[in-house]
This record gives structure tokens, sequence and C-alpha cells, in this order.
């Protein structure tokens, strides 16, 4: 597996304050990575100094296997990227801002119209940007990272002022981005759910630093058992002197044992001795569970 991106040690500060605090991350050909992390924590730091757009005090960023960013800006060819929010010349229609980037970066004009195909602004691409609405707008922010159809694609909170439909197209946009065009995606976002739907591999920073870098079924906890009694105590003792793993938990029992067999012969046992059980719940631990619960012990 090729490397896409190589970030070590960077360490970036505002007025004495490290907004990055030797960061190194790892984002591999054909990733969607989700980068998250609270506001302030550096996200779009980071992104900016993968594209040059502010000097760091340290470190080392390389693309496309070891190509060192700062002996030159060749590799920006392949680079698209939607930063914060979307910048165009609202006095142009859509289809003329991304003809300007086509015309700069001497790109098939075939690519614009499968830009705005892609981002769904079709019907619109003849329409003055300043008379698009927050989502059109958004929409043509990612259209004009994606015209030069590059290698590596940079979103900062793409889905921004998307409403619940547009969210879910971008979403199933962006999922088929590698396979289709060979992408890799980077991806910020604070609605945790998306990237948890989107994503393949995740990094969480905090203040600057990493907290976890992997795939995310390395990041969640194995799903457990939530069992719900009538009597708590006695429905744990009949459980743990059975031989079943369970450990109490608040006002349930929590057990790893999901497999079928053993939640019938749990729930057997439960009622035979004249527990009640009212709740059976197999508990799936979701991205933001996660995140908060690491977010918060930083």
């Amino acid at each position: 597996m090729h490397n896409v991106i190589e970030i070590d040690g960077l360490t970036k500060s505002y007025g004495g304050k490290k907004v990055l605090n030797n960061l190194s991350i790892v984002v591999q050909q054909g990733d969607i990575y989700g980068f998250l992390g609270p506001n302030g924590a550096g996200k779009s730091t980071t992104m900016k100094a993968i594209l040059r757009l502010i000097q760091t005090n340290a470190g080392e960023i390389k693309v496309f296997d070891g190509e060192d960013i700062s002996l030159s800006n060749e590799y920006l060819r392949d680079v698209g990227a939607l930063i914060e929010e979307p910048s165009f010349y609202p006095n142009l229609s859509g289809y003329e801002n991304l003809e300007i980037v086509q015309k700069l970066a001497h790109l098939p004009k075939e690519n614009i119209t499968e830009a705005l195909k892609i981002v769904g602004l079709n019907d619109n691409a003849k329409k003055l940007a300043k008379n698009y609405s927050l989502g059109m707008k958004q929409r043509l922010g990612i259209a004009l990272a994606l015209v030069k159809f590059p290698k590596l694609l940079i979103l900062d909170e793409p889905t921004n002022g998307l409403d619940p439909d547009g969210v879910r197209e971008i979403r199933e946009t962006i999922k088929s981005l590698p396979a289709k065009y060979g992408m890799t995606v980077m991806i910020s976002s604070h609605i945790l759910s998306e990237v948890d739907k989107m994503a393949n591999r995740i990094g969480i920073i905090q203040n600057g630093t990493l907290k976890f870098q992997g795939a995310l079924d390395e990041l969640k906890a194995a799903d457990c058992l939530e069992i719900k009694v009538d009597n708590l105590e006695k429905g744990y003792e009949l459980l743990d002197q059975g031989g079943f793993d369970v450990k109490r938990e608040d006002d349930a029992i929590i057990s790893s044992n999901i497999e079928r067999g053993n939640v019938i012969d749990m729930n057997s046992l439960l009622v035979s001795e004249g527990v009640g059980v009212y709740g059976l719940n197999v508990h799936h631990e979701s991205l933001e569970e996660v995140f908060l619960k690491l977010t918060k012990e930083a």
C-alpha cells in the first residue's frame, strides 16, 4: 500500500501557542481518511500545511510516495481542496467559475460537466454564483476541488450548509471516489455519524496532538450485550456462577457473549430462576461515543 500523505513531527505555533504539536500521520492510497478533533484542535491548520498555505515551525510533509512538498509546488497539480469555506467569483456562473480553473490548469473541458454532475449542479450551471443558496455554494466549492480529478482530495467540513438529502448525496459521492476515480480523500467533519459511514481510517487530534490513528474497527470496542432485569443482584450472581462472562454496569448486566446460543442460554437461566428479563440489546459503540471518550480523557 502506497502512502499518499506522510506527516512527521509537524509543529506550528501562533503567538507562542502551539496549534500543532509534533503531529505525525499517514494517509494511504485509496483511503477515505476521517480527520477528527474538537474545534481548534488543528485540523484546518494541518490541511493548510499540506497545501503550503501556511509555513510550519518544524516537521516534514511528503506526498505521493516520498515527494517533499518543501522542494516544489508541482505536487499541487494532483491535489484538489476545499478548506473552511468555498471561494469563487460571485458575478460568474457556476460553470464559468469551474472554467477558470479548467483553463488555468489546462484540463479537458468535459471535466467541468462531470464535476457539476457529481455534485448535482447541472441544472444550475448557468446561474450566477452569488444567487446560489448556502448548500449550492458548498456544492460548487466541492466541484472546484474535484474539477482536476486529483489523486488527493482534501475536504474540510464539506457538508456545511447542506440539508439532510444533500449530506447523504455528498456522502455517497465521496464514498465512490476511490473506486471510481482512483482518488484518496482526507476529510474533516463535525458530523461524526457521516464520517462513521464514509471513512475506512481515522485520525483524531486534540490540542494539535494525535490521540488515535488507525482503522475504524481498531477504534471501536467490541459489541456487547446489555441485559436489563428486575433483580440486578440475583441476575448477576446467576449468570456469573453459571460461567458466563458478565459484569454489572449502572442498571444493567453487560456480557461479551453475544452469540445467539449464549444469549438464549442466559435468558433461559434467568427466567427459569424467577428473574424477569425486560431488555436484551446488542450495543454497537458509535464513532461519536469513542470520539467523546477520547477527547474527554484528553
